[in-house]
């Protein structure tokens, strides 16, 4: 069953005085990013010791018994300024026709979704100034998280205080256990299907955010070296750098097998571009969904 809430929490009068209603007339689209960025990357520290947790977790095992199954409850947390689409206020219909999306890209992984619940929060303050480097998204996590490790948290914000062409971020599996009040995903409103964003309106940033949520990282991690392991995954071409639009012959890395995965969803091609997961990466987030969230996924 699905649940709607709403909630208003306007930080009383330092929110009026800082966000006069002259905002409630912003063009979004000169907001939106002409490409797409994700900084959902770890360093070269915190990767090498997240590979090693994963390796050495996996060869402990997890007894069947104690995963669950079925589609992943998704929480939607809808930050809004006003109630209109440049305040970022969403109907249901835009969350379900996204939640749609998701569930066709991750129909060949054996992940579903379900909407479990969609809470709607004013607060001009979270809407305007989230991004992955204010405390704003911590204190606004801690306020609306809901569920449990195996539990989608979604926040849709404008991002519209970031000058670094933000489109989305999300937390890894296996940061899940240190913080997990932090696991989640936080999406620029404006890239859901049918949104604003021309390039990125078509719903594919939710997919590619739920990929580092699964524990995927991004095609072009590592450059034509795979420096660090790349992206952990051997059926995917080396990537010198990130795609931009979809530019069908691109070869980066000219001295490598295979042309540059640009339809891959880790990659960072347009919307229209973004049609698959390679065999490796379905069977990584398997392998990651069942060590770090305790979900058992088949096909």
């Amino acid at each position: 069953m699905l649940f709607t809430t709403t909630l208003a929490l306007l930080s009383g009068a330092t929110a009026s005085i800082a966000f006069p209603s002259s905002l409630m007339t912003r063009d979004v689209s000169s907001a939106t990013p002409s490409s797409r960025r994700c900084p959902s990357e770890l360093s070269r520290e915190r990767k090498e010791a997240a590979e090693k947790h994963f390796r050495n977790a996996k060869a402990q095992g997890t007894r069947r018994e104690d995963l669950k199954t079925g589609p992943i409850p998704v929480y939607w947390n809808v930050i809004y300024e006003n109630k209109t689409y440049e305040g970022g206020y969403l109907d249901e219909q835009q969350i379900k026709d996204q939640i749609d999306v998701i569930n066709a890209d991750y129909s060949t992984a054996g992940v579903s979704w379900t909407l479990a619940n969609t809470t709607y929060v004013e607060n001009a303050d979270w809407f305007t100034y989230v991004t992955d480097k204010t405390p704003s998204q911590t204190e606004m996590k801690r306020a609306l998280r809901q569920g449990g490790v195996d539990a989608l948290n979604i926040y849709s914000v404008s991002f519209f205080n970031s000058s670094e062409g933000l489109l989305g971020y999300a937390e890894y599996p296996s940061d899940y256990e240190s913080e997990p009040y932090n696991d989640g995903i936080v999406l620029q409103y404006a890239t859901l299907p049918g949104g604003s964003s021309e390039a990125y309106g078509l719903g594919k940033t939710l997919t590619h955010e739920a990929g580092h949520w699964v524990g995927l990282y991004h095609t072009f991690e590592g450059g034509c070296e795979e420096t660090n392991g790349g992206d952990q995954i051997a059926d995917t071409p080396a990537q010198d750098s990130s795609t931009h639009g979809c530019p069908t012959t691109r070869d980066s890395c000219k001295g490598e097998p295979g042309l540059d995965p640009i339809h891959n969803y880790m990659d960072y091609s347009d919307d229209v571009c973004l049609t698959e997961f390679s065999a490796g990466q379905i069977e990584r987030l398997q392998e990651q969904m069942r060590v770090y969230r305790g979900v058992d996924i088949t096909i």
